[in-house]
């Protein structure tokens, strides 16, 4: 992906722009958590990856191949076809697309992006004024906040450190995270955690190295029923071979997509609920997986040209 002069989270996050256009001819909100740890007690942004240059690249690259005005049935005649863009095109509205992507990234990292502003903004008046003001009650507001496409590079983070970025961005949490599955599923009635080198073993070993026995209390029965361990845990990262980490779709009609690039490939885990007509988790990913093909044989033409 780099050597297609932008950066990963970039490339990838336009190729589901694409996924979904394949999909359903048109882009929807989207939801990318951006981190503002430069500022005191920072948190996250929303890097909007909808945009008309996503959009103008989405479409041009589903272009079907458009038969000619000439009855292509007659006789004797040869079924002919043509592509409305380019390769070349093509190339330059992805090129478009990526440093107006790439913008926005970097306009929200440095504080400048638009959904903190506007939270702070709808509280402020909602504290104030006792109402909220018409802006917040458009429909247009209503629809730039409903996330049908909700995507971060989860790499090390969690469902806990997304459902909190949806808490500061838009002040509610959605409804995956009030869900009750959801919340027996954090309440932790087996907890654990690595004692590291000061834990029970090496106190042990002080007091057998200084007194030259144990104390009673390491001899007991309890304290050796307790240090066998019968159900051993413990924390793996995603950046274990093998692991992954997701997250639920956000509204009832949306699909949570998260990805973990690594060196030769890209770990995506998608979701959507199984009670919506309009989603469908198997046909995203195909659409992907294929979204992704096409930009692959984008970039080979572009090689051989050159």
């Amino acid at each position: 992906m780099k050597t297609c002069r932008t950066s990963p989270d970039v490339y990838i996050q336009l190729a589901m722009q694409y996924a979904y256009y394949k999909m359903y001819g048109n882009l929807v909100t989207t939801y990318e958590s951006a981190s503002l740890r430069r500022f005191r007690n920072g948190r996250v942004d929303n890097i909007r990856s909808a945009h008309a240059a996503a959009l103008a690249w989405a479409a041009a690259m589903c272009t079907a191949e458009t038969p000619p005005l000439n009855d292509a049935n007659d006789e004797g005649q040869k079924k002919v076809s043509f592509n409305l863009y380019g390769e070349q095109k093509k190339l330059e509205l992805f090129e478009e697309a990526a440093r107006k992507q790439t913008s926005i990234m970097e306009a929200n990292i440095l504080g400048k992006g638009i959904d903190n502003h506007l939270l702070g903004l709808r509280e402020a008046a909602r504290e104030t004024l006792g109402e909220l003001p018409p802006v917040f009650c458009d429909a247009t507001y209503k629809q730039m906040i409903e996330f049908k496409l909700s995507t971060s590079q989860v790499g090390r983070r969690g469902h806990l450190f997304v459902a909190r970025c949806y808490h500061e961005t838009l002040g509610e949490l959605p409804p995956v995270f009030c869900d009750a599955t959801y919340k027996q599923m954090i309440e932790f009635k087996l907890s654990t955690s690595q004692v590291g080198r000061c834990g029970h073993l090496s106190v042990a070993r002080c007091y057998h190295e200084t007194l030259g026995e144990l104390p009673p209390v390491f001899c007991d029965a309890t304290y050796k029923q307790m240090i066998e361990f019968k159900l051993s845990t413990s924390q793996v990262t995603t950046t274990t071979d093998g692991t992954f980490m997701g997250y639920g779709a956000v509204c009832p009609d949306g699909y949570g997509c998260s990805y973990n690039p690594k060196k030769d490939s890209v770990i995506f885990c998608i979701s959507s609920f199984t009670s919506s007509s309009v989603t469908n988790t198997e046909a995203f990913r195909q659409s992907l997986e294929e979204a992704l093909d096409s930009m692959k044989l984008m970039f080979q033409a572009r090689k051989v040209e050159n």
